[in-house]
């Protein structure tokens, strides 16, 4: 004997998965309940399809600068090098309209909210501490590929928000440990 769902009066199942009895309200209930669930998953595959590039990108820097937030804790910060503790932000070195690098992880550092909102990225300090961090090569390739424009497509966004998913779930999982 089961309950069901919608009355929860007991009631003996065809089979396993069966969650309603077969009075007219329930399977009405029962009718509606699928149909709500159909209508979520069309709404969500909608909504997907109409997201425009702008929508995508800001969703894609979410999760880029989620994954950076998660890397970067217990650094110091980028620029002034005080301890990264509570809120802090994942500051750009080159910010976000040079597109080329807008997702690369070298241009992406932990920083304290004080450096980059109030001194502006606090540019200079940033630049000493990105060379300690990534070395003078990685930051010469950097400054080569900040000034290449870049476009990306839907599926290149979601591609990427989706690696940096896969990424911060990779790091949470190997800090646990």
């Amino acid at each position: 004997m089961k309950k069901c769902r919608h009355c929860k009066e007991p009631f003996k199942p065809l089979n396993a998965k069966q969650k309603h009895c077969l009075k007219k309200e329930c399977v009405s209930a029962w009718v509606l309940e699928v149909n709500q669930k159909a209508w979520n998953i069309e709404k969500k595959r909608l909504k997907e399809e109409l997201e425009t590039v702008s929508e995508l990108t800001k969703k894609t820097q979410k999760h880029v600068n989620d994954y950076i937030r998660e890397r970067d804790k217990g650094k110091d910060c980028i620029s002034c090098d005080k301890p990264l503790k509570g809120k802090f932000d994942a500051g750009h070195y080159f910010n976000t309209t040079y597109s080329a690098v807008r997702f690369d992880e070298n241009n992406i550092h932990g920083q304290c909210t004080v450096c980059n909102h109030r001194k502006h990225g606090n540019l200079i300090e940033y630049q000493i501490g990105i060379e300690k961090r990534i070395g003078g090569i990685e930051l010469f390739d950097l400054h080569q590929k900040a000034h290449e424009k870049r476009t990306y497509t839907k599926d290149e966004l979601r591609s990427i928000t989706e690696i940096f998913k896969e990424k911060k779930r990779n790091l949470k999982k190997n800090l646990q440990n």
